[in-house]
């Protein structure tokens, strides 16, 4: 066994170089195909992400178009608001025109007292 260790140790000391070299070899190959495995993950993760951005821009465009939409409607019942607020302000533009005696008439009239 003795003899076998001074072997390794003058095989070691001879061809040092030679030894580093293979080890360093060995870790870049490590490193590089490791690497590459990653890589392949990130382009598969944005192959993903693409995808998903295009069925969002598709919700997008929808909602867009809803929105669109809603901005017509919103119009339309804006102007039922106007033509409300103008019966309302013609309605308390007469009453105010009323004198005393029509007030009471037109009160007595709307709201009968209760036996």
């Amino acid at each position: 066994m003795g003899n076998f260790k001074e072997k390794m140790i003058l095989i070691i000391t001879k061809y040092w170089v030679p030894i580093l070299f293979v080890v360093i070899v060995i870790i870049a190959a490590f490193v590089y195909f490791n690497h590459r495995a990653y890589d392949k993950e990130l382009i598969k993760e944005l192959k993903d992400i693409k995808t998903k951005v295009k069925v969002f821009e598709k919700k997008n465009i929808k909602l867009e178009k809803a929105l669109d939409s809603l901005s017509t409607l919103d119009t339309v019942y804006v102007d039922k608001i106007k033509i409300i607020k103008i019966k309302e302000y013609e309605t308390i533009y007469s009453i105010d025109t009323l004198t005393v005696s029509e007030l009471q008439k037109f009160f007595t009239d709307r709201y009968p007292e209760r036996q």
